[in-house]
């Protein structure tokens, strides 16, 4: 088939030579342009492969901050539930203290009255016997 396909371009003369070198030059180019083609195609593959890589490295490192923060703002109202738990222990005890004083304040207000009433009596038997 290729001579009778030389033979019918020699027997065209120049045009006919001038046809089979467009002919191998349009089979070469085809070759070269699926070879390209195919070394895109790989090179698109690998950019692909590359950018998963990144998007999960992201992904990932988002959510280690993510989690981070989370396990901190957890601890952060745990520490907070505590001390509110704490501050309420101490401000019942300062209550139950500020009562105690209150109730000793009146005591003591009491006996200053009866000592007070006592010196009057005093001043008063004085100035009666005097």
């Amino acid at each position: 088939m290729e001579e009778s396909l030389f033979k019918a371009l020699l027997d065209y003369g120049s045009l006919g030579l001038m046809c089979g070198f467009l002919l191998w030059l349009h089979v070469q180019n085809q070759k070269r342009n699926d070879s390209l083609s195919t070394r895109f195609q790989e090179q698109l593959e690998k950019i692909r492969t590359s950018a998963k890589e990144d998007e999960d490295r992201v992904r990932d490192r988002f959510m280690s901050v993510i989690e981070k923060y989370d396990t901190e703002k957890e601890s952060f109202f745990q520490e907070r539930t505590q001390l509110r738990s704490n501050l309420s222990g101490q401000l019942a005890s300062l209550e139950g203290k500020v009562d105690a004083m209150g109730s000793q304040v009146a005591e003591i207000a009491t006996m200053i009255k009866g000592i007070e009433s006592e010196k009057r009596m005093r001043e008063i038997a004085r100035g009666k016997d005097g």
